[in-house]
Parts: C-alpha cells; sequence; structure tokens
C-alpha cells in the first residue's frame, strides 16, 4: 500500500490526518493526488505519531534524509 494511503488508513481519514498535521483536509488531498507534495516537516511528524509505521523516507523518497537524520 502506498504509504500516505496507510497513514490515511490508520488514522482513520484524511479529515483525521489533517487533523493530525495541523492543515486542511484539502491539503492532505492534494498530497494524495499528487498536487502537491507533503512537506518534509510534515513528514517527520507523520512518522513519529505513527510510531514508524510510516516513514519519512517512504513518503518523501525525493529527500536525502540521511542529512536530515544526521547519518551520512
Amino acid at each position: 500500500m502506498e504509504p500516505l494511503k496507510k497513514a490515511i488508513t490508520t488514522v482513520g481519514g484524511q479529515r483525521e490526518l489533517a487533523r493530525i498535521c495541523g492543515v486542511s483536509q484539502v491539503a492532505v488531498s492534494k498530497w494524495l493526488n499528487g498536487v502537491s507534495k507533503i512537506g518534509e516537516d510534515k513528514a517527520i511528524l507523520l512518522e513519529h505519531a505513527l510510531n514508524g509505521l510510516v516513514t519519512c523516507e517512504e513518503l518523501r523518497p525525493d529527500v536525502n534524509w540521511s542529512v536530515i537524520r544526521g547519518r551520512s
């Protein structure tokens, strides 16, 4: 399952994911439909909120997370 869809299913829907991230349901819908990308800060927040069930690397594979995490 796609990581964002997995997160949405886990928390119980787009509206709840939006609440957790502090964004609108429309923003979550845009992430889901590829209109915009989930921000790095929101990816980190979701990884923590879901206890690693979905990781930053899965949500935003285009980001060099090793630099952000302090790993080489």
